[in-house]
Formats: C-alpha cells, structure tokens, sequence
C-alpha cells in the first residue's frame, strides 16, 4: 500500500476519543438533537465514570492547552511545546471535513517549583514566541491553585464567545458548509 500522506506524531491524540454521529430512534430524538448543537455541550451528554474511562464530551476538540514546564532549566519542555503547536496546526490543516480553527494557549505549568530566575527566562522567552504565534500564554501552578481556575474558565468563556465553534449555525443564522457533507458534522471542534 502506497502511503500519501505523512502521519504526525499528534495525529493518533486528534483522533483520541472521536464520537460517531449520534443514530436516533426517532424523529422527536433528531429534533431535539439539532435544538441542542445550538448551545454548547448541551447535545452531548455529561460522560461519568472510571478514570480509565473516555469522558470527551464533543465529536471534535473545541479549544487546546499546550503546556510547558516553567521550572524547566535548560528550555527544552518550552522547545517541545512548540515543536507540538507547529504539529498541531499542520494536523488541523490536514484534517478533513472541519473548517474550523480551535482556540490554541500556551500556558506554563509548575510556577511553584522554578527559581525565580529560571522561571522569568522561560517566561520570558515563552511571551516572545506566544506573541509571534498570537496565541495568549497563562503560568499555573496546580500545587498552589495558582492561574489554573483561570486558564480554564477563560477557556470556557472563549469557547462560548465563538459561536461557530459549537453552533450548527453560523452566526448570522446560516448553516455552515461543514454540515452540508455527508458526515453532517456540527462545526464543533
């Protein structure tokens, strides 16, 4: 078998936890469906269980953190994360059938345990590339409950902010084209 197209080490996490499209029994099911795509993560259902358990709660990823370690010396987990940003949107420009581009962050984890003066080179050199990329960078430290709320309630809010990431509509009440294939895909991503 000839193979086309380069596979990416992050291609096998895109595709981590990718829903089917939902079968319905009845019409009254459908329905309700296409009322709840237009509120987000109203028409998929709350996933609780095992740790083990896959708890994705869309068909498609809606927004990413790439993150870093801020106490790391020599830079080399900053590198990586954007070693992964650069994988990441060339997966996104490959993938099919989604037009949609999430919402990417940097965020630096571990503030607590870094030296100061490592803390603020990364840091530092993490705002320079964030900017060049224009993606927003937020520091956490989970051991202090530092940013961590934060970082994920403005993911939420910017989330809920782009209608067209989780609206079947576009914003101005027209379908998108996504859900004009034969998929019928929701635009969420």
């Amino acid at each position: 078998i000839l193979k086309v197209s380069m596979s990416l080490p992050i291609d096998a996490f895109l595709n981590l936890g990718e829903k089917a499209k939902p079968e319905f029994a009845s019409l009254k099911e459908r329905k309700q469906y296409a009322i709840d795509l237009h509120s987000p993560f109203l028409a998929y259902p709350r996933p609780v269980g095992a740790p083990d358990m896959d708890k994705t709660m869309t068909r498609n990823r809606m927004g990413y953190f790439i993150c870093f370690d801020l106490a790391d010396d020599d830079g080399g987990s900053l590198k990586e994360a954007m070693t992964v940003y650069q994988m990441l949107l060339k997966a996104l420009e490959n993938k099919k059938g989604v037009p949609l581009k999430p919402i990417i962050w940097l965020v630096g984890c571990k503030e607590d345990r870094a030296s100061e003066g490592t803390m603020q080179r990364n840091y530092q050199s993490a705002g320079i590339w964030s900017e060049s990329q224009e993606i927003p960078l937020y520091k956490t430290s989970a051991k202090n409950h530092k940013g961590v709320d934060e970082v994920f309630n403005d993911m939420l809010k910017a989330i809920s902010s782009r209608e067209n990431l989780w609206n079947v509509l576009g914003v101005d009440g027209e379908e998108n084209d996504s859900t004009k294939d034969d998929e019928g895909n929701c635009s969420l991503q």
